[in-house]
């Protein structure tokens, strides 16, 4: 039995119970994207839109990927700037999804909204190289 908890133990305690919070907030958000995409399609007088359909599965998948290694005690932390890229990159193509899902709806196109993922994109592979980088600089 443990008497005593080192500082450093009890700020990987405190960092993992954020890491669950956070992967929770995913889950929460997805579930809004989803009552959001059903409620918006209700009023677009029987015009459906994959794009605004499938709009949750981007901070449901971030989510759950999220709190799966938020309750991996072995995983290592991500860099901040990893993980702000990380939520950039899923709510850009939340967010992207959505709009394009809009203009479905409301029967019109927008070149623009490729611009969404592309950059989501990018934040999601920018993520992962720093994460990448970041982590061989500090075991070095």
């Amino acid at each position: 039995m443990t008497l005593f908890i080192s500082e450093s133990e009890q700020d990987a305690v405190q960092i993992r119970r954020c890491d669950i919070k956070t992967g929770w907030r995913y889950i929460g958000f997805a579930l809004f994207c989803l009552v959001f995409g059903f409620i918006y399609e209700q009023f677009s007088h029987e015009v459906y839109s994959t794009a605004m359909l499938y709009a949750f599965v981007f901070p449901l998948v971030a989510g759950l990927a999220w709190l799966a290694a938020g309750l991996h005690s072995s995983l290592p932390q991500l860099h901040p700037v990893s993980a702000d890229c990380y939520h950039m990159g899923v709510v850009t193509c939340t967010v992207g999804s959505l709009f394009q899902g809009a203009l479905e709806i409301y029967g019109t196109t927008s070149r623009f909204t490729s611009l969404y993922w592309y950059v989501g994109i990018a934040l999601l592979l920018a993520a992962l190289g720093a994460a990448v980088l970041l982590r061989r600089r500090d075991t070095q």
